[in-house]
């Protein structure tokens, strides 16, 4: 994929999170009380997945609610912060005609297939997942 092309896939997913974040706002103001969740996976399964509560946790993170926020879902906590700084660098290099995004894309992709970090990083998500069990999301 040329980096055009991964430019505006990344700018189409960064608009989707801010249309979901948006959306589910709404949701969840309009029932406060609700607590059905909209994973496939919890529903068919009745587990919860390992980003279970993530949609809450960025709610209560942008309430300023942090410890609540990591209680829910330590992704939710960090999804937010990242789509904010992706967002900002997208901006940024479409403002300078730098192409940063794409170049920390490729060197983030190029770490995560070593061994090394693809092992830990996969048994922090199981972690999660066990998290978000014992929780009982």
């Amino acid at each position: 994929m040329n980096v055009r092309k991964t430019y505006l896939l990344f700018s189409l997913l960064a608009l989707t999170g801010y249309l979901w974040f948006f959306v589910s706002q709404q949701w969840l103001n309009a029932n406060p009380a609700k607590t059905s969740s909209v994973c496939l996976f919890k529903q068919m399964s009745g587990l919860p997945c390992p980003s279970c509560g993530s949609t809450r946790a960025a709610h209560a993170l942008m309430k300023g609610q942090v410890a609540d926020s990591f209680q829910l879902n330590p992704i939710g906590t960090l999804a937010p912060i990242v789509l904010l700084l992706f967002s900002l660098g997208l901006i940024r290099d479409f403002l300078f005609r730098k192409q940063d995004v794409y170049n920390l894309y490729r060197r983030l992709e190029l770490r995560l297939r070593q061994k090394a970090v693809a092992i830990p990083l996969t048994l922090l998500l199981l972690l999660n997942w066990c998290w978000n069990i014992y929780k009982g999301l």
